[in-house]
């Protein structure tokens, strides 16, 4: 049984907060239009990668651009780079854009979502917690994300709206 926590996940204290997106400037959940509102450097910045990346789409399909959750941090990591390596830091979170989704049907690509997760997995530390949206399970299932609950004990699922 997958428990959803009832809080704002960008309030949740995570270290990592996994934002699907789309390889064509559409958030894929709830949570972009939240990211919109509380940190606009993090929408700014997703477009500026997508520009950047314009001609690549096919590419960044499968990739994550962390982004830091606080603006004061934007100096640790170039966000412009194709899944570029977060700096362990103890006292900034980060935004993880996911690109999940090559067209605007909000539909998931298994492949590239499993890509992104192992980037994250890949360079979070052992303790670090990673907060997904809700919606993430709509998109992919409830037996998807039982699985990457039972591999990986640091993701919990929060409400987003």
């Amino acid at each position: 049984m997958i428990e959803i926590i009832n809080e704002n996940i960008l309030h949740s204290g995570a270290d990592i907060i996994i934002n699907p997106v789309d390889c064509n400037g559409v958030p894929c959940s709830k949570l972009g239009g939240l990211i919109g509102n509380e940190m606009p450097w993090v929408e700014i910045d997703y477009r500026k990668y997508l520009r950047k990346h314009n001609k690549e789409q096919h590419k960044i399909l499968g990739t994550v651009q962390f982004v830091p959750a606080e603006v004061w941090a934007l100096w640790l990591v170039n966000t412009m780079e194709i899944n570029n390596t977060i700096t362990s830091c103890d006292v900034v979170s980060f935004i993880a854009n996911c690109f999940v989704c090559d067209n605007y049907n909000g539909n998931y690509d298994v492949e590239s979502t499993l890509k992104c997760l192992s980037v994250i997995r890949e360079r979070a530390d052992a303790k670090s917690t990673i907060a997904l949206p809700e919606d993430f399970i709509t998109h992919t299932s409830d037996d998807f994300c039982e699985e990457l609950m039972e591999m990986w004990n640091q993701i919990k699922f929060y409400k987003t709206t």
